[in-house]
């Protein structure tokens, strides 16, 4: 009995994670773009926008991923955060905003339209934005 209430206990209690859906959501490619250029660019809206870099990705990877591997995160306190990550293809990406206390999405949606906007102003014509996670059906 004491190891099926242990089960139990251990079932439930990784059912019940907590979801965060993205905001803004969006999955984008940039011509001819490498990794630095992007983080350049992350990191001064990051600043323009009082947001802290928490890491860029590739730490204790294999040089060669290390120098493709963007897995972005910055945080303007700790319940708003923007990912930028190309996880699934090196040469498209997902950003998104995120509201873990789930009690400031307009700020988060507000974070996630200015960090389309920057990308638009900046890469223009380099840009692509496409409805789905692999990039191929462009908007």
């Amino acid at each position: 009995m004491r190891y099926l209430l242990l089960l139990l206990v251990v079932l439930l209690s990784s059912c019940s994670r907590e979801h965060h859906p993205a905001i803004g959501g969006m999955q984008f490619s940039i011509e001819g773009l490498n990794k630095a250029e992007l983080i350049t660019h992350l990191d001064s809206f990051a600043h323009d926008n009082n947001l802290v870099k928490n890491y860029e990705g590739g730490e204790r990877m294999l040089p060669e991923k290390a120098a493709v591997l963007v897995a972005a995160k910055y945080s303007l306190d700790k319940s708003i955060h923007i990912y930028v990550q190309n996880y699934l293809d090196h040469d498209c990406f997902f950003a998104a905003a995120y509201d873990f206390d789930k009690n400031n999405k307009k700020q988060a949606l507000e974070l996630a339209r200015l960090l389309k906007n920057k990308l638009v102003k900046t890469f223009d014509a380099r840009l692509t934005f496409y409805n789905d996670s692999q990039c191929k059906s462009a908007i």
